[in-house]
This record gives C-alpha cells, structure tokens and sequence, in this order.
C-alpha cells in the first residue's frame, strides 16, 4: 500500500495499532518519515489509530473508562515511535455506535451484479419436530432445480451483517476518544452525508461519506471506483461543501489472489482519487487537513 501512495501520490490515512509500530523493524513502514522526493510518503500518509489501539473490537461494548485508558496508552507508545509531524491525531472505529436491525433486502449487489439474497438453511432456528418424507422439501427441490438449470449463479445467502446498520454514535465513546488525546475520530454513523456528529472544543467526530456496506464486517468499505463516483456525483449535485472519504480494507487487497485478480482496480481507486476524482473538482488532502476543514465548515454553519 504504501508504493500505490507513493505511485499515485494519494492522501490518505494509514489506520495501524501500536503493535505495528513496536514491531515494525525494518519495515516499510520507515517510508512514513521519507519525503516522496526520496521514495517515501511523508505528507502523503498519515498514521491513524485504529479501534482498542493495539487490537481490534466492537468499541460500543467496551467498558468506556478501560477502553479510554487503553487507547492512552497506545497513543502514547505510538507517540514514543514517530516523530512530532507523524504523531497520530485521528482514531478510526471498528464499531463505534450500536448497530441497528433495517428491513431485509431481497436484492443486492454483488462485484457489480445483481443479486437476490436468501438466507441460508440452519442460519435460523427451525421448529423442533419429526422431518417430513424424504423429497417433501420444497426449499431442497427448488434448490436441486435452480441448480440443474443453471439459476443459482442469481442467487447469494445473506451475510452476517446483511440486515444491519450502526445507529447513533456512543457520545460517551466519542468522549473516551477524544479524553485519549486524539483531535478527531471517524464514525459509521450517519453514513453518506458530510456531518460533524459530535465536537467538544476541537474534537470532531465527522462522518464517511464512499463506500458500501458488503455485509461481511460492520463496516463500510470502498472496494470499486463506482464506490466513490456515486458519492462524489452526490457531493457535486448538493452544491455545498463537504469531503469523500471511505476506508479500503488494504489487509484483503493485500491477499496474493486479489493482487493478481483485481489489483488493478485498488490502482484506479488510488489514482482517481488523487486526480481529483471523476470531476477533477475534488482536493487531494490527508484526513486531519478534512478535519480542519470540517471544524471550520461546522463553526460558520456550513454543514446540514
């Protein structure tokens, strides 16, 4: 990931965990202090804490004083490791606000296509009692037909988090955050719109405005370049300001087969991105530069 920076010279958020940085060695991750001059992707790439700081969680379920004091103290050794520029400001959330059921979709879209969705068979208790006689399964028949006649290409089981979506930020959690020593935090709440979700003095929570909820982890993730050209025509339209931002799940692209298969497609992302997106009226920032800028929209009533 940190080449595809330097390739494309796109602004962005590296969401990493103290451990990353203790363990780091000889890693690439020495190119965060390297201007791209020299090969690196110092103003590029930010670092960001992500969840508990030195793993992952749902932070909504987390005692809110033990999770403030562990984020402390990674924040303080990632601090111990980077230099005062690469300090990270920002915390991204695995799940910062409670997720909430929404009405089930019969049809989603998968890689691009169409899909009708149904819930695979044991993924909902059934009632306790004798099996009818064999071959009296209606589901089982119609499964074996769509099978024999090719249909079953149209059709995907749901997935864990297929009928969910957060609700409201945890201001508590956001008040635990912002008492860690971060200037700002991302939110899967209010997904889509540009908002500032919560501020006490400087500390912002704003929302992500690209990206798609694939249903696998509770989170929205960017993972094709019509993942953020429909925000950004959305963000064009309402003639306000605002700012696209999405998170790429690099650890999944970063899987030999998806490099080989789709690596072209994490390029694009990249590169349209820092072009300026599909309009070229979008500016290439890193996220605490959006941060400023949210603060300043949100003080002068600019936000919705």
């Amino acid at each position: 990931m940190l080449d595809l920076i330097a390739e494309t010279g796109l602004a962005a958020g590296l969401v990493t965990t103290a451990e990353a940085l203790e363990l780091a060695g000889s890693s690439p991750l020495f190119l965060l202090g390297v201007p791209p001059e020299r090969g690196g992707v110092l103003g590029l790439l930010e670092p960001m804490l992500g969840s508990t700081g030195r793993a992952v969680a749902a932070e909504v379920s987390l005692p809110q004083e033990a999770f403030a004091e562990g984020l402390r103290e990674a924040l303080a050794s990632a601090t111990e490791r980077l230099t005062e520029t690469l300090r990270p400001e920002g915390w991204w959330p695995l799940l910062d606000a409670p997720l909430q059921p929404i009405s089930p979709r019969r049809v989603a879209r998968r890689s691009g296509r169409p899909k009708l969705l149904f819930t695979p068979r044991g993924a909902v208790p059934e009632p306790v009692g004798e099996p009818g006689p064999a071959g009296t399964d209606a589901r089982a028949l119609a499964g074996r037909l769509a099978r024999r006649i090719s249909l079953d290409r149209l059709f995907e089981p749901r997935r864990p988090f297929e009928d969910q979506r957060p609700g409201e930020l945890d201001r508590g959690l956001a008040e635990a955050v912002r008492s860690a020593g971060f200037s700002y935090m991302w939110t899967k709440a209010a997904f889509g719109r540009p908002a500032v979700v919560y501020r006490r003095e400087d500390f912002v929570a704003l929302t992500l405005t690209a990206g798609n909820w694939d249903g696998w982890s509770p989170f929205y993730t960017v993972g094709a370049v019509r993942d953020l050209r429909s925000p950004e025509r959305r963000l064009l339209r309402s003639r306000k300001p605002g700012w696209l931002v999405g998170t790429i799940d690099s650890p999944l692209w970063a899987l030999s087969g998806e490099v080989l298969e789709r690596g072209a497609e994490l390029y694009r992302i990249a590169d349209l991105t820092a072009r300026g997106g599909a309009s070229g009226q979008l500016v290439n920032v890193s996220p605490r530069v959006i941060a400023r800028y949210a603060r300043l929209l949100e003080s002068r009533g600019l936000l919705d």
